[in-house]
């Protein structure tokens, strides 16, 4: 990047002011060193949809509530219009394009399951959402605690021997096996039917693999649902201040296994919501305004840079962190590789990476993410979170998963068919 004659020379005389000061000793020209030497791998990024692909998703959009509104002739419409909210619009806008051009079939086939419309879809995308947010499902049945499957010491292992122990962005070693899907959300039986409840928002998330949430306890602790992440980096990331996007999945030479291409992005910031308001993902979005209310939430500050001196409250609330080797702030499109034992659990974490990726995206999008309001039905507090299993026996062979049905699933209730 080329910078102007004046910004490299008002550079050159802020270092000579850095050296010249009286405070500065040698550790501050060492980490000044660092810093100038240091070359973050860093990918392009775009926050803003194509007009082009934004125009296809509120045709989607027409279509989707066109046919709802068919399916429902009893129900009167204001003006023939169905209101949407930030959460539908949300989904719309984050949903794979691919899986929107999918559903569409399924919309066009008359009265069907609740899950394949408009308002079924979105209240499963919700649900997950909140199992994505770092927060477990609390159980609504009682459960014998004999069931809750703990945690596997052997995958958690693997996972920090892969990732050289140190987080893969910050670099620390103060780092610890994070799940991409929560533990929680798979550690009993009752927690793997939620989870298969919602396989239709998986699947249009993740494809054909979103079937592998929900198959048996403890489905969700596996070396590929895990990263290794600094403790302040993982909070940040439970609280959808960043999403991981996976930028593709390669094949390594003879048959050694995957690479995973991780790229981070921080999210928006979103003001916080006064305790009496209405909730901001529920709101109505007027139907004149679609186009407008995305385009303010992608030029809305985001976290992982610097405030200015004058920032407003907004701007002044970013967070940011840092390498630990050079100081250099981690900003969007910081990018990593992973490396897996083969491409099947290659192309597993792809699945679990794209679940997040899109939950995170429209809990910040709708204004949700954070909220307590929003994960109040859901509790990672689990008392059974950090119990570790006993190391399994020799004999212990892992089920493999079963055959991936095609997207979109005739209904719901057929999930449970595909789990293992």
């Amino acid at each position: 990047m080329a910078f102007s004659a004046a910004t490299q020379s008002d550079a050159q005389d802020r270092l000579q002011r850095f050296l010249a000061r009286a405070s500065t000793n040698a550790g501050d020209v060492a980490q000044l060193l660092s810093f100038l030497d240091d070359q973050p791998r860093r990918t392009p990024t775009t926050t803003a949809l194509p007009a082009d692909e934004v125009d296809e998703r509120l045709s989607f959009l027409e279509h989707a509530l066109r046919h709802l509104r068919a399916q429902t002739p009893r129900m009167e419409l204001p003006g023939g219009v169905w209101p949407v909210n930030a959460w539908g619009l949300s989904m719309v806008f984050c949903l794979p394009l691919d899986s929107l051009r999918s559903l569409r079939p399924a919309f066009d086939s008359g009265p069907g399951a609740w899950t394949l419309t408009f308002p079924g879809l979105c209240d499963e995308t919700s649900r997950l959402s909140n199992i994505v947010l770092q927060r477990g499902p609390r159980p609504v049945i009682h459960e014998d605690r004999s069931v809750v499957v703990g945690r596997n010491r052997a995958e958690a292992a693997k996972c920090l021997t892969r990732d050289g122990s140190r987080c893969l962005f910050l670099g620390t070693p103060m780092a610890e096996a994070c799940h991409i899907i929560p533990y929680v959300s798979g550690n009993t039986p009752h927690r793997c039917t939620v989870l298969r409840s919602l396989v239709n928002a998986s699947m249009a998330l993740a494809g054909s693999d979103g079937v592998l949430l929900g198959g048996h306890p403890g489905c969700t602790d596996k070396d590929w649902n895990m990263l290794t992440l600094n403790p302040f980096l993982h909070t940040l990331w439970a609280r959808g201040v960043f999403a991981l996007k996976c930028l593709g999945v390669a094949a390594l030479p003879d048959e050694a296994g995957a690479l995973v291409t991780v790229q981070l992005h921080w999210m928006p910031t979103l003001p916080q919501r006064e305790t009496a308001a209405p909730y901001t993902w529920e709101a109505e979005v007027n139907a004149e305004d679609l186009v407008a209310w995305l385009r303010r939430w992608e030029s809305r500050t985001r976290h992982g840079s610097m405030a200015s001196p004058d920032a407003g409250e907004a701007d002044a609330s970013t967070v940011t962190v840092s390498c630990s080797r050079s100081g250099r702030f981690i900003q969007t499109g910081h990018t990593v590789d992973i490396t897996l034992p083969s491409m099947a659990d290659g192309q597993r974490m792809r699945a679990m990476l794209d679940v997040q990726w899109g939950c995170i995206r429209m809990a910040n999008m709708s204004g949700a993410a954070g909220d307590p309001e929003f994960l109040r039905d859901w509790d990672d507090d689990y008392p059974d979170a950090n119990y570790y299993a006993p190391p399994p026996r020799e004999d212990d062979v892992d089920d493999e998963y079963a055959e991936a049905p095609s997207w979109p699933l005739p209904d719901a209730e057929d999930a449970e068919a595909f789990s293992n």
